[in-house]
């Protein structure tokens, strides 16, 4: 099994903060296995940049191919709560607007 290192990632000019990540939690590198793939997903490090430096022309395809419907699904989804947020945000900051406007009606 491959192992990654700082120096297989700093070579590829990753950027420091994910260096730092990467680092804190494989200070000696990382095996290249499903269960440490799913754990750099959970720190949020960057397998799109990874797959990119790491897998050939033919499997970037495939992995871009795969990728554009997961992240197809991420938007339809994303949409609908930021739509949400928005639905719920919008009266909650009418009425902080409002009790401001008092609070500075009553200062004055």
């Amino acid at each position: 099994m491959e192992i990654i290192t700082h120096k297989w990632l700093a070579e590829r000019k990753a950027c420091k903060e994910q260096l730092d990540i990467f680092d804190k939690e494989w200070p000696d590198g990382m095996e290249l296995t499903k269960e440490n793939l799913l754990k750099c997903a959970e720190l949020q490090l960057n397998l799109t940049w990874f797959a990119k430096h790491y897998l050939d022309a033919f499997l970037w395809a495939e992995f871009e191919r795969q990728r554009i419907f997961l992240w197809a699904e991420f938007e339809r989804q994303r949409i609908f709560l930021w739509t949400e947020f928005e639905r719920q945000r919008t009266p909650l900051l009418t009425e902080y607007r409002r009790q401001e406007a008092m609070v500075l009606f009553n200062l004055l």
